[in-house]
């Protein structure tokens, strides 16, 4: 109590840090939110590898809980930044990580997830491919890294090690247009397990608030058993399918700000409702 009243932002970030699984976080993420607090999304140039607070008192993501960047990239980033000062843009973050531990495959989790909106580009520029060219503007800046790496080793290895190597200059970024909110959401989910930008329930902010649902994440209270409640939430993996004695049935996910609970429809329900 002592912790949560005096050290709200860390007490928060140490509780996040020691869940277990999505729905978990959810649940504390929704005490942030009820306690005022703010939590960010991952941050190349402010994250660890789990939850911390920065100097303003927000409690930013992990870079470990990103899928696809692996443990060795979250080090190298990290290291790199204490060493040297936070990352000026894409270009100098590739010009400065090994691509053996910071591949392709991890930018591309990192820009999907968030942890490059420090910089000028928005997320739908680093994959944006220019009428007439083949490679997505990502791949210009991890060329770029590349032939950097490349000419830096030349002059480690040459016998005229003072010899000038030609100036390597930046690719011509060009822009488009910005990603759907719907479009950031999904990747963020995809990314990260939970929404970060947004939630797609907060156009209904109101009636979530005022029509007396009950949370799904209480939906198994013993208190609730054989008695109508009100539910309300986005559906989510809706799948027909088909029994082993060869009945049709049903069933989806409700979601909403507190978790997720699963509905399966059997017989006359599945028959009124499967629409």
């Amino acid at each position: 109590g002592y912790l949560k009243a005096h050290y709200p932002s860390e007490y928060m970030a140490a509780l996040l840090n020691a869940q277990g699984n999505i729905e978990d976080t959810s649940k504390y993420m929704l005490e942030c939110k009820r306690m005022g607090l703010t939590v960010s999304g991952p941050d190349v140039n402010e994250s660890k590898k789990g939850f911390s607070v920065n100097k303003k008192g927000i409690i930013r993501f992990g870079l470990g809980a990103i899928k696809g960047v692996g443990e060795a990239a979250v080090v190298e980033i990290i290291e790199n930044r204490n060493t040297h000062g936070i990352y000026k843009n894409a270009f100098d973050m590739v010009k400065r990580l090994s691509s053996r531990s910071v591949s392709k495959k991890t930018l591309e989790s990192l820009v999907m997830a968030g942890a490059l909106d420090c910089f000028e580009m928005h997320r739908a520029q680093y994959f944006y491919i220019p009428m007439g060219e083949s490679s997505s503007n990502l791949e210009k800046i991890i060329k770029y890294g590349q032939m950097l790496s490349n000419n830096a080793n030349t002059l480690t290895n040459s016998l005229f090690g003072e010899a000038e190597m030609p100036e390597i200059s930046l690719p011509k970024i060009l822009d488009t247009e910005h990603w759907s909110l719907s479009e950031i959401l999904s990747k963020e989910k995809e990314l990260v397990g939970i929404y970060l930008s947004a939630h797609p329930l907060d156009n209904f902010q109101f009636e979530m608030n005022y029509f007396k649902f009950t949370p799904l994440a209480e939906m198994d209270a013993e208190n609730l058993r054989n008695r109508p409640i009100r539910v309300a939430g986005y559906m989510d993996k809706a799948l027909h399918l088909v029994s082993k004695k060869g009945n049709n049935y049903g069933k989806f996910n409700l979601v909403d700000y507190s978790g997720e609970y699963e509905f399966v429809m059997f017989g006359d329900n599945y028959i009124k409702f499967k629409d």
